[in-house]
């Protein structure tokens, strides 16, 4: 497994930056994701933007072929000592008994929504969401999709990790290869986001990468099978996303009720929704209904009331019953 992992990383690879930071530009690539070979027509077609990280191979590849390379020797597992102390802060910040955790999903823009909004730190972004009680960051690295960079990814969590030790942030991008995840891991996030829809079947590769590097994998999901197959790669937290990435962008409202037959009993998997998240009373439901907690893009970044809203979100709670009580929200 170590073998094939680490020969993998050698032809493929992991990471893009805008075009301000060419030097550093980084790369992916994965000739074995299954699901992307046949697309449906859409605007934003998930399977090029795969192509164009594609693409953008070579130089990343140049850059850490060198088998004493830090991301390499991170692949190669010379980084082993057992460390739970990300995945324990990640369900700490994600699990909150009796009510809903709240992440922000800080970009400028979104393939999926209208979202256009400009700022130059990340890292201020960051801590004006940790002072409004945010419970987790995401931090986006993909130019093209997200509008996301290098500095942006170091300035969000630099200024996290000063200001709120114990609040998670996660690497978000189009993530298609084990060496990125040496990456996620090389700059000190706390976790990363996997899309399923993106790797396929590469998904259980990617999971076994996190555990070995000792950085915990959100699965981000929204079809049954998708779901199923995280489940089975043994994946510790579910986010279950509302928009179908590679069905058009459609959004349905109801999809992560509709799928969570698939997630195992007893609750030992963390759930988050994601996807058009604007206010309470969808996420009254979302609680009633046992999901953990919320991501929320476009609802809080550039959102004037964002800090009510979190707030808001944070004094939705059940009682003893298992019931919505809505706390001092009104």
């Amino acid at each position: 497994m170590c073998s094939k992992i680490l020969v993998a990383a050698l032809i493929t690879c992991v990471h893009t930056f805008s075009p301000q930071h060419n030097s550093a530009t980084q790369t992916f690539r994965s000739t074995r994701s299954t699901r992307l070979l046949s697309t449906r027509n859409n605007d934003y077609s998930l399977f090029e933007t795969v192509r164009r990280k594609e693409a953008q191979l070579e130089q990343f590849r140049m850059q850490h072929k060198d088998p004493q390379d830090e991301l390499q020797m991170l692949l190669g597992y010379f980084d082993a000592e057992p460390d739970f102390g990300s995945a324990t802060k990640l369900a700490s910040a994600l699990r909150r008994p009796g009510r809903l955790s709240v992440g922000v999903d800080i970009k400028r823009r979104s393939p999926t929504s209208s979202l256009r909004v400009d700022f130059n730190d990340a890292g201020g972004v960051a801590d004006s969401f940790i002072d409004s009680g945010i419970d987790f960051v995401v931090a986006n690295a993909d130019y093209e999709s997200y509008g996301g960079d290098t500095t942006d990814i170091e300035q969000a969590v630099a200024s996290v990790h000063k200001s709120s030790p114990d609040t998670p942030v996660i690497f978000k991008d189009i993530i298609i290869d084990p060496l990125q995840l040496a990456l996620a891991k090389q700059l000190k996030f706390d976790a990363a986001l996997v899309m399923a829809c993106v790797v396929g079947k590469d998904l259980t590769d990617l999971l076994d990468t996190g555990t070995l590097i000792n950085l915990p994998i959100i699965v981000e999901c929204h079809t049954p099978e998708e779901v199923a197959l995280a489940v089975e790669g043994g994946a510790g937290t579910i986010l279950l996303n509302r928009v179908d990435r590679f069905g058009g962008n459609e959004f349905h409202a109801t999809q992560p009720f509709a799928i969570r037959d698939e997630l195992p009993p007893g609750n030992v998997v963390t759930t988050l929704v994601t996807g058009k998240v604007f206010d309470t009373l969808e996420s009254n439901l979302f609680l009633q209904e046992g999901f953990d907690g919320v991501l929320i893009g476009e609802g809080l970044v550039g959102n004037p009331s964002a800090s009510s809203l979190i707030k808001e979100l944070h004094d939705l709670k059940l009682d003893d019953e298992g019931e919505i009580n809505r706390g001092n929200v009104f």
